[in-house]
Formats: C-alpha cells, structure tokens, sequence
C-alpha cells in the first residue's frame, strides 16, 4: 500500500524547485495506516492521556459556548439605541473594553 516512489519524486522536485539540496537516500517512515489498525474512542481514556482528553473536552465546549454568545451579543452593541444608557455610547468600545 501506498505511493512511496511518487512521494519521493516528489519531495526531490520541490527541492530542486526551492534550490534546495535534499540529502540522499532519503526514506519516508511507514504510514500507520499501513497496519490496518485503528483507533477508538475509548483509547483517549486510557491512564496516558486521560487528562489530556478531558481538558480539550472542556476547552472545546466552552469554546463553542464562548463563540455562540459573541456572536449573538455582538449585533446588539452595535446597533442604535443600546449601550450602557447614555445616548452618546460606543458601541465598539462597549464590546472590546469593559467599563
């Protein structure tokens, strides 16, 4: 499985288009897609990354909840009439600085 000899045609060919020399007798390492296995859900539970998992998790959901309200509140600031009560308010500055 795979294109080995391509890929390395390759790499040579943008070397030499980048006037760059690549060193000879370059190897590429071994795909793992070459062994068939994959991973599952349940391997980013396991004692080694465990951690890891659960922060991107929770770094990835309030992401998402983070975006969404700015999104949603955003408009709002800059359209007429809204502010912090004052009718000559900037909105810009309202979003950006909190006061």
């Amino acid at each position: 499985m795979g294109h080995r000899d391509k890929a390395t045609a390759l790499l040579y060919s943008a070397a030499k288009e980048n006037g760059v020399d690549l060193p000879m007798g370059i190897e590429l390492a071994a795909s793992s897609q070459e062994n068939d296995e994959r991973g599952q859900i349940k391997d980013l539970f396991l004692p080694a990354i465990r951690r890891t998992t659960i922060i991107l998790f929770i770094l990835s959901f309030v992401n998402c909840f983070a975006y969404y309200g700015l999104v949603i509140v955003t408009p709002a600031f800059f359209s007429t009439g809204t502010g912090s009560g004052s009718g000559n308010s900037d909105g810009f500055l309202e979003v950006f600085i909190i006061r």
